[in-house]
């Protein structure tokens, strides 16, 4: 037997006596009830590459950010909770429909099409988000968006626009939040958005507004940004040094969203399984504080596979899915969202297998997660105690005080941080049981406690709906066969 195994039976066995496992040899190599996402299914890339032309673009460049806005940035970066990575910041220029069709210069192209270009500059930031608030915008008119001079870029329809403007509208939202489509996050100070109207259109006739703009003052797909935001806390675990952890990982993704004033936040989330094995059903469990309403929810931008691709390397591995997300789920007295993303993940992500029985205090907990919007990381430990609605502080006011509805942990690996919101917590056998509301554990008080919501609760509540429940009621998650 290799170190490496041996050091695997001897894990195995320490995680088996917590759950009340018979032996090492009962545990599985992969995660229960989780099952591969197959090449076959995602359909063409989200990156595109094209050459295209930035000549003849209306120029925009907002002025640097000002002392209150350097001051909140700042500050951001050092808030608890909800970790913010931009900062919305109005655009005067193309605030008003009007003014903004005044302002743009069409162009013929070979095919017919009419074609016109805007260019955004906030400088200093790392990434951008754009804000597009359309008013009569033609379902086949197509939106590329592209950092100037670059071969990629991230295209999208009109109609695709319009459905999320009226999801929003539909779930209930009003105004200038549930007419906004935030853009794919591009990296850079500068984003330009090119609209190509299909043949016969009137440019005349179009109406949209650029009202608004996220300027990130971190980005997850720049590593050498880890640092200076304080993501690199203290030592942390990551999965690459441990394999025995990969499908809850390559379950986990790093959840950008932005809310109406502009700021763009980052969560954790977990993909899950369904009990229908012909499906791949993008659900995605998270904190209800991080998205607690559907235009938010049509907001998200997800990061997959941001973790190191050997043990202490670089996370090297990213891929992302843009589009947003349909709430299908929220409740605060768990702390819990359930999301159904528009687009599939990337191949090779993981549905997550889980588990619809309450735990019991001692059992061994595993929590992957995105601390302060780094690279992947997980930490270890167990199940300590059952947590109500007064001790946890999040619960509606007209909830049960002392209704248990969450698991508190405490780790033996590792901490949470701002950023690790929404990250599952899941069993020795890999299966999901919670959602991370929160806690004290971080690097200069590891011990501190950690508070997941129950997956049992919105799971018998409504998740069912949408997750199914195994043959003979078993209500946990249940494997498909990988293609």
């Amino acid at each position: 037997m290799t170190v490496r195994q041996t050091q695997r039976t001897l894990r195995l066995m320490a995680l088996a006596s917590w759950v009340g496992c018979a032996s090492a040899e009962d545990m599985p190599m992969h995660a229960v009830g989780a099952d591969v996402m197959p090449a076959a299914a995602v359909g063409d890339p989200v990156h595109q590459p094209r050459a295209l032309s930035d000549s003849a673009a209306l120029v925009i460049i907002l002025p640097a950010l000002s002392a209150s806005e350097a001051t909140r940035a700042a500050r951001q970066q050092d808030a608890s909770g909800r970790f913010l990575m931009g900062l919305g910041r109005a655009i005067p220029e193309a605030g008003q429909p009007a003014e903004l069709a005044a302002k743009l210069q069409w162009h013929a192209t070979d095919q017919g099409k009419k074609v016109a270009a805007v260019r955004v500059t906030s400088p200093g930031a790392l990434g951008l988000r754009l804000g597009v608030r359309p008013q009569n915008l033609p379902d086949a008119t197509v939106l590329r968006f592209f950092a100037p001079g670059a071969q990629q870029v991230e295209e999208l329809s009109g109609a695709a626009v319009n459905a999320s403007v009226q999801r929003n509208l539909a779930s209930g939202a009003s105004g200038e939040a549930a007419e906004t489509y935030w853009s794919p996050l591009i990296q850079g100070e500068a984003l330009t958005l090119k609209i190509a109207l299909p043949v016969g259109t009137d440019p005349r006739q179009v109406r949209i507004a650029l009202h608004r703009l996220s300027h990130f003052v971190q980005v997850p797909f720049d590593d050498s940004t880890q640092q200076a935001t304080g993501a690199a806390l203290c030592q942390q675990e990551e999965p690459a040094c441990d394999l025995d952890w990969d499908y809850p990982s390559r379950a986990t993704a790093m959840l950008v969203h932005t809310d109406d004033a502009g700021d763009s936040g980052v969560c954790t989330a977990t993909l899950l399984n369904d009990a229908d094995p012909s499906t791949y059903v993008p659900y995605l469990l998270t904190a209800h504080h991080c998205v607690s309403e559907q235009t938010r929810a049509s907001s998200v931008e997800t990061f997959w596979f941001y973790r190191s691709r050997r043990c202490g390397g670089r996370g090297d591995q990213l891929q992302t899915v843009t589009g947003g997300a349909d709430l299908l789920y929220a409740a605060q007295i768990t702390d819990t969202a359930l999301l159904r993303l528009r687009k599939p993940p990337p191949a090779g992500a993981v549905f997550s297998g889980w588990s619809a029985t309450l735990p019991p205090v001692g059992a061994a907990g595993v929590s992957v997660h995105h601390p302060r919007g780094g690279v992947q990381q997980f930490a270890v430990g167990s199940i300590s105690d059952y947590r109500n609605c007064a001790d946890v502080n999040y619960c509606p006011d007209a909830a049960d005080p002392d209704a248990i509805r969450y698991l508190e942990t405490v780790w033996s690996t590792g901490v949470t941080a701002p950023g690790s919101s929404g990250a599952g917590l899941f069993l020795a056998s890999g299966q999901l049981i919670g959602t991370l509301n929160g806690g004290f554990s971080r690097c200069d008080n590891p011990q501190g406690p950690d508070d997941f919501g129950r997956f049992d609760l919105p799971y018998r509540d409504s998740l069912h709906h949408w997750l199914g429940a195994t043959p003979g009621g078993e209500q946990s998650g249940v494997s498909k066969p990988t293609p």
